[in-house]
């Protein structure tokens, strides 16, 4: 067997399959890679432009449709110049982007994987690296890559990549991600989760943190639980810049307008409570603030609680508030906690016993006659909002085809076995 063919079909599904997994994991998440993009433009690039910057979430929906279309049509072997073309532009670019992030040490994780698969910065910089030569033999060797569908068939596996993804990132930029990789998740105690975090990054913090300290001109350094005695002078401290760039996974703390602090409150509330979450009132949808307000309404005759919820610098909060007529109250957390717990804006989180019950963006809001079966299905029984299978309907559609594609073409490839047997055989006698 030659070589060459061997080595441009596995480089053929090697690469193929890392664009569709990078691709499909990105796309559970879009508002998070616009976040990530976000990170990019300011952290590596600099960019301070508000204009330019906007540009992140478009261009972060952009490169999961490019990036699972390339990678679909090489497991395919169709629009076979195109896709290795692409591959390797992309390769190249994220190979030189990885480099400098690892060197310059300005980002812990390059979000290649989203948040379903986290990839330190070397370990990225790494895959790049082996993955860009594959590329390379694929778009010198276009040609050669075997195809499970002929020109003639190919715009139909074709369509079904590209409306598939779109369709699942859209639905997961309008609702919230199909699957939650992240901090805050349905189901999660956040006050054990909180100390549970706490305690692994202190203890990380702790055995990544030197301490420096002198005696008759010689300097050494120490551990925090091994720190000398009176006869050295302290220097400095030195600690790992990733940990510094790595922050506890769970940050909750709640603060009225007037500082205090109503974290525990919050936490230990066993009827339950409503959070009305925004990042960012300014750019928050307005398109169900009534059934909001009904909903406040209706939870504050039950002796239930609803509170809104800013970063604790919220100046457009008073904008908002005078919009829409809303009366609940107000409470101010982080913005990157707000983001994390809830890729929305707005978007609603029941908490009930310091556990997450539901979260919901505003699509999925109920009407004013759900209110009580709405509530009771929550805080009663401890039902939450479940992402419907047609998001996935045409992307498994199009893993339909691919399946479809393997089969013929191993059958293609035993007919042809069978036959050069029996030619062998028949040349023999």
């Amino acid at each position: 067997m030659k070589i060459k063919p061997l080595l441009v079909e596995l480089a053929r599904i090697i690469v193929g399959l890392v664009f569709v997994v990078s691709g499909f994991t990105k796309a559970i998440d879009p508002v998070g890679l616009g976040l990530k993009v976000h990170d990019f433009q300011t952290l590596v690039f600099g960019i301070t432009n508000p204009t330019l910057l906007s540009w992140g979430q478009p261009l972060a929906t952009s490169l999961i449709v490019v990036e699972f279309c390339v990678g679909a049509f090489l497991l395919m072997g169709i629009y076979r110049r195109l896709a290795s073309r692409l591959a390797t532009l992309l390769l190249f670019f994220f190979t030189l982007l990885t480099g400098y992030v690892y060197i310059a040490g300005t980002m812990p994780d390059c979000g290649c994987f989203g948040d379903a698969l986290k990839i330190t910065a070397s370990g990225t910089f790494l895959k790049n690296l082996l993955l860009l030569p594959m590329a390379l033999l694929l778009a010198w060797n276009a040609t050669e890559i075997k195809h499970l569908y002929s020109k003639r068939e190919q715009w139909i596996p074709a369509s079904l990549a590209i409306v598939g993804i779109g369709l699942f990132v859209y639905t997961n930029l309008r609702a919230l991600p199909y699957v939650d990789f992240r901090p805050y998740r349905i189901g999660y105690n956040i006050r054990e989760r909180m100390r549970q975090a706490d305690s692994l990054y202190m203890a990380t913090l702790n055995a990544g943190t030197r301490y420096i300290y002198e005696r008759n001109g010689v300097r050494q350094s120490f551990a925090v639980d091994s720190l000398p005695d009176s006869t050295w002078t302290y220097v400095e401290v030195q600690q790992a810049e990733r940990l510094s760039l790595t922050p506890p996974a769970y940050s909750f703390l709640v603060l009225t307008p007037e500082g205090e602090d109503k974290t525990e409150e919050i936490l230990t509330d066993t009827t339950g409570i409503f959070l009305f979450l925004s990042p960012d009132w300014a750019k928050a949808e307005q398109t169900r603030y009534e059934v909001v307000n009904e909903l406040y309404s209706y939870l504050s005759e039950r002796g239930i609680k609803f509170y809104s919820v800013s970063p604790t610098v919220a100046d457009n909060a008073a904008e908002w508030f005078y919009r829409t007529g809303a009366e609940y109250p107000a409470l101010f957390v982080d913005a990157t906690t707000i983001r994390t717990m809830l890729r929305a804006n707005p978007g609603l989180v029941i908490i009930k016993d310091g556990v997450i019950i539901d979260k919901l963006a505003s699509v999925d809001f109920p009407s004013s006659d759900e209110f009580a079966n709405f509530v009771s299905s929550r805080l009663d029984r401890g039902e939450h909002t479940k992402p419907s299978l047609w998001r996935l309907s045409i992307l498994m559609l199009w893993g339909l085809l691919l399946l479809i594609g393997l089969l013929r073409r191993t059958l293609r490839w035993g007919r042809a076995a069978g036959y050069l047997s029996v030619r062998k055989q028949t040349k023999t006698e």
